[in-house]
């Protein structure tokens, strides 16, 4: 079985203390890396809008998922980001070269009124609302 690898970039992101979220709490952090697309904010969260063809990047983590709890995590995860983000599969570089297969959770609303987060970085943490 294929390890389950999952990019986090917001509010799952580890906090300043290099916690893990609870609901990554099983999971194993493997190294920060970036995703082509864009970061928005959308409140208290960002949300990234992906796009292979960027040549603009967003910062996070990966982390993988035990492969005997990946599918009720996933479904956890999913349960959290709720109706407004949609897992899809795309390709993370770690340290500029080393490709990752993994999922993400893609922001699916309007960005019009949203603000660009010209950095791609979310950063660490401050909030978490929900567990």
């Amino acid at each position: 079985m294929s390890p389950v690898v999952i990019f986090v970039y917001g509010s799952l992101r580890r906090n300043a203390a290099g916690e893990s979220h609870p609901l990554l709490r099983d999971g194993r952090f493997l190294t920060a890396a970036t995703v082509p697309g864009v970061l928005y904010r959308v409140s208290w969260y960002p949300g990234l809008v992906g796009d292979e063809a960027s040549e603009s990047r967003v910062h996070g983590e990966l982390f993988e998922l035990p492969p005997e709890r990946a599918a009720a995590m996933l479904a956890a995860l999913d349960d959290y980001e709720g109706g407004g983000f949609r897992r899809r599969r795309m390709r993370a570089s770690a340290d500029g070269n080393a490709l990752w297969d993994c999922w993400v959770y893609a922001y699916v609303g309007s960005t019009h009124a949203l603000s660009l987060i010209p950095t791609g970085d979310y950063g660490v943490p401050v909030h978490r609302a929900r567990p």
